[in-house]
């Protein structure tokens, strides 16, 4: 009996001499999603607001799963870039040999270069794949911490503070 008496002489103790504390949200809210859709290239909304690639990555940095994968999505994207961009520029200097007529026209450094124009495309292909995990991984934190709440408990001079934040 003494030892209830004791706790609720404490629970009561501390409840009238606490002091509620306001918690402050960073000024980006993590709970909103990010849309993606594809319009010409893929295009990245969280609310209203269209995102850039680097507003997206500084976005993701706060999910340590998404932002790994959108770290891998930005290597294959970087891999298939180099091969792209390397045939690109074997197609358009045999093209361009032949129009100048200068010279007689080689193909076979067109063909390496569709070789190597076809390489890339299974690297952009999985980058978009990846890069549509990596939001998919946020959006599904971003449901878990709005289902969350925080609570703090701090103590201070003139008591104990409770801080309650529901998403």
């Amino acid at each position: 009996m003494r030892k209830k008496l004791l706790l609720i002489s404490f629970i009561f103790g501390i409840a009238f001499s606490s002091v509620a504390q306001d918690l402050k949200l960073p000024e980006q809210k993590l709970t909103d999603t990010i849309r993606m859709e594809k319009k010409g290239g893929y295009k990245f909304y969280q609310g209203q607001q269209v995102l850039k690639i680097k507003d997206l990555k500084s976005i993701l940095k706060t999910d340590q799963l998404a932002y790994r994968e959108f770290k891998s999505a930005n290597s294959s994207s970087t891999i298939g870039s180099i091969f792209s961009y390397a045939g690109g520029f074997l197609i358009g200097w045999s093209v361009g040999t032949a129009i100048s007529g200068r010279e007689k026209a080689n193909w076979t450094p067109a063909a390496i270069g569709a070789g190597l124009v076809g390489i890339s495309i299974p690297f952009a292909i999985k980058a978009n794949k990846k890069v549509k995990k990596a939001v998919e991984t946020f959006n599904r934190s971003c449901t878990d911490r709005k289902n969350a709440s925080l609570f703090e408990i701090k103590l201070n001079g003139t008591g104990v503070g409770f801080a309650m934040k529901i998403y």
